[in-house]
Order: structure tokens, then C-alpha cells, then sequence
């Protein structure tokens, strides 16, 4: 990979660990709002896939 590839893994995983750590504390928040299941739900959903998406971009990115 080169000294350019680690530093862009490293840097990706460093980015991947930030988001799915914001991304569990945002669920925690959620979780404490009186809020209706539904709403929760759908929270829970959205906060779920964006960090697999994050993920699997800086897979794609790794790639080539």
C-alpha cells in the first residue's frame, strides 16, 4: 500500500470508530426520550445504517 495507503487506512478507521461511537451515543439519547416506539424505532433504524454505510464506503475507497 505505501506510506499514502496507512495513512488513508488509518485515518479511515480512525473516522469509522468516531461515527459508530457517535452514532451508539445518539441511540443511547434516543432511548431516553419520551418519545412513542415508532419514533424510537425509526431513529434506531437510521442510526443503525449509517455507520455500515460509512463503513462500507471507506471499503469501496480501500479498494483499488
Amino acid at each position: 500500500l505505501g506510506v499514502f495507503g496507512m495513512i488513508f487506512i488509518s485515518l479511515g478507521a480512525l473516522l469509522t470508530s468516531a461515527t459508530i461511537g457517535l452514532a451508539i451515543e445518539a441511540a443511547y439519547r434516543v432511548l431516553l426520550q419520551p418519545e412513542t416506539k415508532d419514533y424510537k424505532t425509526n431513529c434506531l433504524l437510521i442510526l443503525s445504517v449509517y455507520p455500515i454505510a460509512s463503513t462500507c464506503s471507506l471499503l469501496a475507497l480501500a479498494v483499488p
